[in-house]
Protein backbone atom coordinates (compact mmCIF):
# COMPACT_ATOMS: atom_id res chain seq x y z
CA UNK A 1 0.00 0.00 0.00
CA UNK A 2 1.55 3.29 -1.07
CA UNK A 3 2.19 5.92 1.53
CA UNK A 4 -0.13 8.90 1.47
CA UNK A 5 1.32 11.79 -0.44
CA UNK A 6 0.62 15.31 0.56
CA UNK A 7 0.45 17.96 -2.04
CA UNK A 8 1.92 21.18 -0.81
CA UNK A 9 -0.22 24.11 -1.86
CA UNK A 10 1.90 26.55 -3.81
CA UNK A 11 1.79 29.99 -2.26
CA UNK A 12 2.80 33.07 -4.10
CA UNK A 13 5.43 35.25 -2.48
CA UNK A 14 2.66 37.82 -1.98
CA UNK A 15 0.79 35.40 0.32
CA UNK A 16 3.76 34.17 2.38
CA UNK A 17 3.77 36.24 5.55
CA UNK A 18 6.97 34.78 6.96
CA UNK A 19 9.26 35.41 3.99
CA UNK A 20 9.72 38.99 2.81
CA UNK A 21 9.55 38.95 -1.01
CA UNK A 22 11.78 40.88 -3.36
CA UNK A 23 10.21 43.29 -5.83
CA UNK A 24 10.42 40.67 -8.58
CA UNK A 25 8.94 37.92 -6.39
CA UNK A 26 6.09 40.21 -5.38
CA UNK A 27 4.70 40.25 -8.92
CA UNK A 28 5.90 36.85 -10.17
CA UNK A 29 2.34 35.51 -10.19
CA UNK A 30 1.37 38.04 -12.91
CA UNK A 31 1.65 37.51 -16.63
CA UNK A 32 3.80 40.01 -18.56
CA UNK A 33 0.88 42.33 -19.35
CA UNK A 34 -0.37 42.55 -15.76
CA UNK A 35 3.18 42.96 -14.46
CA UNK A 36 3.67 45.88 -16.85
CA UNK A 37 0.39 47.39 -15.62
CA UNK A 38 1.51 47.09 -11.98
CA UNK A 39 4.81 48.80 -12.81
CA UNK A 40 2.96 51.49 -14.80
CA UNK A 41 0.73 52.31 -11.82
CA UNK A 42 3.74 52.60 -9.51
CA UNK A 43 5.67 54.72 -12.02
CA UNK A 44 2.78 57.15 -12.53
CA UNK A 45 2.24 57.60 -8.80
CA UNK A 46 5.96 58.20 -8.27
CA UNK A 47 5.76 60.78 -11.04
CA UNK A 48 3.57 63.03 -8.89
CA UNK A 49 6.51 63.96 -6.70
CA UNK A 50 9.12 62.49 -4.37
CA UNK A 51 7.66 59.38 -2.77
CA UNK A 52 8.82 56.89 -0.19
CA UNK A 53 7.80 53.37 -1.21
CA UNK A 54 8.20 50.52 1.25
CA UNK A 55 7.18 46.88 1.22
CA UNK A 56 5.12 45.98 4.28
CA UNK A 57 2.95 43.13 5.50
CA UNK A 58 -0.53 44.59 5.96
CA UNK A 59 -2.38 41.45 7.01
CA UNK A 60 -5.41 39.96 5.30
CA UNK A 61 -6.67 40.63 2.68
CA UNK A 62 -3.84 42.83 1.34
CA UNK A 63 -0.89 40.78 2.59
CA UNK A 64 2.42 42.17 1.25
CA UNK A 65 1.92 45.51 -0.44
CA UNK A 66 3.75 48.66 -1.40
CA UNK A 67 3.07 51.48 1.04
CA UNK A 68 3.40 54.86 -0.65
CA UNK A 69 3.97 58.10 1.21
CA UNK A 70 4.91 61.49 -0.27
CA UNK A 71 8.22 62.57 1.25
CA UNK A 72 6.99 66.06 2.04
CA UNK A 73 3.96 64.91 4.03
CA UNK A 74 3.97 63.97 7.68
CA UNK A 75 5.90 60.70 7.95
CA UNK A 76 4.55 60.11 11.44
CA UNK A 77 1.00 59.58 10.19
CA UNK A 78 -0.67 56.39 11.31
CA UNK A 79 -1.62 55.56 7.74
CA UNK A 80 -0.03 55.78 4.34
CA UNK A 81 -1.10 58.04 1.50
CA UNK A 82 -1.69 55.04 -0.80
CA UNK A 83 -1.26 51.28 -0.92
CA UNK A 84 -0.46 49.30 -4.08
CA UNK A 85 -1.53 45.71 -3.55
CA UNK A 86 -0.40 42.93 -5.93
CA UNK A 87 -3.71 41.10 -5.61
CA UNK A 88 -4.01 37.80 -7.48
CA UNK A 89 -6.72 39.27 -9.74
CA UNK A 90 -4.59 42.28 -10.67
CA UNK A 91 -3.21 45.45 -9.11
CA UNK A 92 -5.33 47.04 -6.42
CA UNK A 93 -4.78 50.67 -5.51
CA UNK A 94 -6.17 51.77 -2.16
CA UNK A 95 -6.22 55.26 -0.70
CA UNK A 96 -7.53 56.60 2.59
CA UNK A 97 -8.96 60.00 1.62
CA UNK A 98 -9.92 62.76 4.06
CA UNK A 99 -13.59 63.68 3.65
CA UNK A 100 -12.81 67.38 3.47
CA UNK A 101 -10.64 66.66 0.39
CA UNK A 102 -13.45 64.64 -1.19
CA UNK A 103 -15.75 67.64 -0.70
CA UNK A 104 -13.28 69.81 -2.62
CA UNK A 105 -12.97 67.48 -5.64
CA UNK A 106 -14.74 68.58 -8.84
CA UNK A 107 -16.69 65.31 -9.06
CA UNK A 108 -18.46 66.18 -12.31
CA UNK A 109 -15.12 66.44 -14.08
CA UNK A 110 -13.94 63.02 -12.92
CA UNK A 111 -14.90 59.85 -14.79
CA UNK A 112 -17.79 57.93 -13.32
CA UNK A 113 -15.95 54.69 -12.52
CA UNK A 114 -13.21 56.62 -10.68
CA UNK A 115 -15.55 58.77 -8.60
CA UNK A 116 -18.01 55.97 -7.74
CA UNK A 117 -15.29 54.09 -5.87
CA UNK A 118 -14.78 57.14 -3.66
CA UNK A 119 -18.52 57.69 -3.24
CA UNK A 120 -19.11 54.04 -2.28
CA UNK A 121 -15.92 53.59 -0.25
CA UNK A 122 -16.00 52.62 3.39
CA UNK A 123 -16.08 55.66 5.63
CA UNK A 124 -14.53 55.48 9.07
CA UNK A 125 -14.42 58.65 11.14
CA UNK A 126 -13.15 61.36 8.76
CA UNK A 127 -11.70 59.03 6.10
CA UNK A 128 -13.11 57.30 3.05
CA UNK A 129 -11.22 54.20 1.96
CA UNK A 130 -11.25 53.94 -1.82
CA UNK A 131 -10.08 50.74 -3.55
CA UNK A 132 -9.63 50.60 -7.31
CA UNK A 133 -9.02 47.30 -9.11
CA UNK A 134 -6.82 48.37 -12.00
CA UNK A 135 -7.53 46.35 -15.16
CA UNK A 136 -6.07 48.49 -17.95
CA UNK A 137 -3.83 51.50 -18.50
CA UNK A 138 -6.68 53.55 -19.95
CA UNK A 139 -8.82 52.86 -16.89
CA UNK A 140 -5.91 53.80 -14.64
CA UNK A 141 -5.43 57.11 -16.46
CA UNK A 142 -8.94 58.11 -15.36
CA UNK A 143 -8.13 57.07 -11.79
CA UNK A 144 -4.80 58.89 -12.01
CA UNK A 145 -6.63 62.11 -12.87
CA UNK A 146 -8.41 61.92 -9.52
CA UNK A 147 -5.23 60.91 -7.67
CA UNK A 148 -3.29 63.84 -9.07
CA UNK A 149 -6.09 66.21 -8.02
CA UNK A 150 -6.02 64.71 -4.53
CA UNK A 151 -2.24 65.08 -4.41
CA UNK A 152 -2.47 68.75 -5.37
CA UNK A 153 -5.30 69.39 -2.91
CA UNK A 154 -3.34 67.66 -0.14
CA UNK A 155 -0.39 69.96 -0.74
CA UNK A 156 -2.42 73.14 -0.79
CA UNK A 157 -5.00 72.14 1.78
CA UNK A 158 -6.01 74.53 4.51
CA UNK A 159 -6.39 73.15 7.99
CA UNK A 160 -9.06 70.47 8.26
CA UNK A 161 -12.23 72.19 9.52
CA UNK A 162 -13.12 69.01 11.47
CA UNK A 163 -9.85 69.08 13.42
CA UNK A 164 -9.92 70.39 16.95
CA UNK A 165 -8.69 73.96 17.21
CA UNK A 166 -5.82 74.46 19.61
CA UNK A 167 -6.13 77.45 21.95
CA UNK A 168 -3.93 80.38 21.08
CA UNK A 169 -1.07 80.63 23.60
CA UNK A 170 -0.66 84.37 23.09
CA UNK A 171 -4.19 85.19 24.32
Amino acid sequence: MPAATWKKKHRTAWEDRFNRPTGEELVEHYNAQTRALFEHVLEKIRGLGPMTVSLEWMGLPWRWCLVIQPEDLDQQADRAWAYLVPDLEGPLLAMPIDLHLVDRLPMRRIKKHAREVVAKGRTIEHLTYAEWHVNAKTQFEDIMEMISRLYKLRHEEPEDPRAEKKPDASA
